[in-house]
């Protein structure tokens, strides 16, 4: 589970952690980070594992990685509608490949973030493009795809207490799977511990991501957060549970 996460999420997480940069600023023991549509938690535990900070996870609750989720070893927590978060409560609030699902809904999760971080909010997306608009259909018929300037457009229009700092390309690998067609099935006698080899398809990604880092501006952070009321729940402690 780990290693497909990995092998799927390293170019985002790669965003994350280093184009976006925010690193000086963010990736530091006692930030915290909420990370909404997170699914398993897999993204939040990796970066609260990799740089101390305080993750918290959230999701919809009919989501068809609902099963895997309750089965997840790091806690989730369920919402709908209103992210049960208080006021400048969380450093940055990040949207990891979700907001086209969210499709309409997509504006007020972005206000509930602008209300949430204190300081970012941390978005990567799929693209929409002539060439891979059949793929993203597929993908979520019943999602919305928008283009660059139409994000950094509703960016302006919705975020306005914020400042899109940074904003680029995602480098999307191609899919490879372990030992795939690489060489025969092991016999049952093989203990070997040697890791199988990595196969990669050889056609091109079609998939298309980019990053926006938006920070929130110096006349917007005006007085002291607001005290936590033990909503947060780090990610990597407990299994998940209801957010009502």
């Amino acid at each position: 589970l780990l290693g497909n996460f990995l092998n799927f999420n390293v170019p985002i997480l790669e965003a994350f952690e280093r184009s976006m940069h925010v690193q000086h600023a963010l990736w530091r023991p006692g930030m915290s980070l909420l990370d909404v549509g997170g699914a398993l938690g897999l993204q939040a535990a990796y970066l609260a594992a990799a740089h101390g900070v305080k993750a918290t996870v959230y999701e919809v609750p009919f989501t068809s990685d609902c099963p895997n989720i309750l089965q997840s070893p790091f806690r989730v927590n369920f919402f709908w509608g209103t992210i049960p978060e208080p006021s400048r409560s969380h450093d940055a609030v990040s949207f990891m490949n979700v907001l086209h699902h969210a499709a309409n809904l997509t504006v007020p999760l972005l206000r509930q973030a602008a209300n949430i971080a204190r300081h970012f909010i941390l978005i990567t997306e799929d693209m929409d493009g002539v060439t891979n608009r059949n793929l993203l259909h597929a993908h979520d018929p019943q999602g919305i795809f928008r283009s660059d300037p139409e994000w950094k457009q509703l960016f302006e229009r919705e975020l306005p207490e914020f400042a899109l700092r940074r904003s680029g390309g995602v480098m999307k690998r191609r899919p490879c799977a372990e030992g795939i067609g690489a060489r025969t099935p092991r016999d049952p006698a093989d203990y070997s511990t040697t890791s199988p080899p990595m196969v990669c398809s050889a056609a091109p990604p079609q998939r298309f991501y980019r990053f926006y880092a938006l920070e929130r501006t110096q006349s917007q952070r005006s007085g002291p957060p607001a005290p936590s009321t033990g909503n947060s729940n780090p990610a990597g402690t407990f299994k998940a549970k209801n957010a009502n």
